[in-house]
């Protein structure tokens, strides 16, 4: 591992700038504010939806939780969504805990509008989601 640069007695300052230009995510982050703003504004759209289907979500990610509370239930969600052309994976214990099976919605800037509205579709149409 390379040595912090020197300045402060610590380097820290100076050295966590320099990790930031070294990674790629990081980079890109600043390089690219429109992606960032694109896919945040997706997740909005999202959860937007969910909240005019009684489903409350949140956080600040371009990762969307759609709760479905029982494991079968989240698999048969995801199969639903797979039968229309959409992965969005089934998260299951033990990954979240017992009771909170959710469907994982990642969102990419690069999603056009028409997979959204598709998505939209699809989850509105979930089997028993009005529980």
């Amino acid at each position: 591992m390379p040595e912090a640069p020197e300045g402060r007695a610590d380097g820290a300052e100076e050295w966590d700038e320099g990790r930031v230009e070294r990674d790629g995510a990081h980079r890109h982050r600043h390089a690219e504010p429109e992606r960032r703003g694109r896919v945040l504004a997706l997740a909005e759209r999202i959860k937007s939806s969910l909240a005019a289907m009684g489903r409350k979500t949140a956080g600040r990610s371009p990762i969307v939780p759609i709760i479905a509370g029982d494991e079968r239930r989240a698999l048969s969600w995801a199969n639903h969504c797979l039968n229309r052309g959409l992965l969005v994976p089934g998260i299951r214990h033990p990954t979240v805990p017992m009771g909170q099976a959710r469907l994982r919605v990642s969102l990419s800037a690069i999603h056009a509008d028409a997979d959204i509205s598709g998505l939209e579709e699809a989850i509105a149409s979930l089997p028993g989601m009005e529980d």
